[in-house]
């Protein structure tokens, strides 16, 4: 085996097979005898020899202790085994923090699910009311006796008939909502004036009908006041809404109307 050592300049700037870092100027090198490649001289040292595979001064294979006792025993690690220790370093990193990682899932895992919360349904906001005209004494209804009430029953039948279909007529028109509540006022002491006056069996089916419509012309007048308000505030989902259920009420108080037109009819 070759073992001349070589300061020159001829090796400056090479890499040192065995550390992998460059040759710098000062520093002891030794050139290989049989394939004339450089090393740190301290590398050289530590592998006992030339680095290259298949080069006849490379070492045997030797054990660790051997190889220490060769560098003179507790001196310490060479370059190259202070260049390998640097990625231990970061690796024991990596793993202790891959382990924290771990750990964490495992506790997140394994915690209780939390129970679902059940929230109370809000309270239903009531609606306001819709003020009830008050019922006038109303000429409609003069003061009648037994006889006289049978008698003029068809007269005041069609009285309180023309007030409703006056006010479903302002419906089908597409009246505005201040027409609609006067023809309301109407139709309600139009069939209060009726009930003073006849009192009959044949009175009260008809009276029955025309309340029952009166509640729905009602509900329909809410639902009306409520969408205007709604479109005021420009909440149009709720307009629509409301103005559904206003066509709804309508419907069937015309429904109940025609009940009353009917019962008029076959009897």
């Amino acid at each position: 085996m070759n073992t001349d050592t070589d300061t020159g300049q001829a090796a400056i700037g090479k890499t040192c097979p065995y550390c992998q870092t460059p040759i710098k100027p000062g520093v002891p090198v030794h050139v290989c005898g049989a394939c004339a490649i450089a090393h740190h001289e301290a590398c050289w040292n530590e592998n006992g020899g030339c680095t290259t595979f298949g080069c006849s001064s490379a070492p045997a294979p030797r054990a660790p202790a051997e190889r220490d006792a060769t560098n003179g025993g507790a001196a310490g690690p060479g370059p190259r085994a202070r260049r390998a220790a640097r990625p231990a370093v970061w690796i024991g990193t990596s793993l202790a923090a891959t382990t924290v990682i771990l750990i964490v899932f495992v506790l997140a895992m394994n915690r209780p699910a939390s129970q679902p919360v059940t929230l109370a349904p809000p309270e239903p906001v009531p609606a306001p009311a819709v003020p009830q005209p008050a019922v006038q004494p109303s000429p409609f209804a003069p003061e009648r006796r037994p006889a006289e009430r049978a008698e003029n029953f068809q007269d005041d039948a069609d009285t309180v008939m023309r007030a409703f279909d006056a006010m479903q007529n302002s419906v089908d028109t597409g009246g505005d909502l201040g027409d609609f509540v006067a023809r309301y006022d109407r139709a309600r002491q139009a069939l209060s004036a009726f009930d003073a006056a006849q009192t009959g069996p044949k009175a009260r089916r008809l009276s029955n009908a025309l309340h029952n419509a009166a509640a729905a012309y009602a509900e329909g007048l809410t639902n009306w006041q409520r969408e205007a308000r709604a479109e005021g505030a420009n909440d149009f989902a709720a307009a629509q809404n409301y103005g559904d259920a206003m066509r709804r009420a309508f419907r069937q108080a015309e429904g109940f109307l025609d009940d009353a037109r009917v019962l008029l009819e076959n009897e």
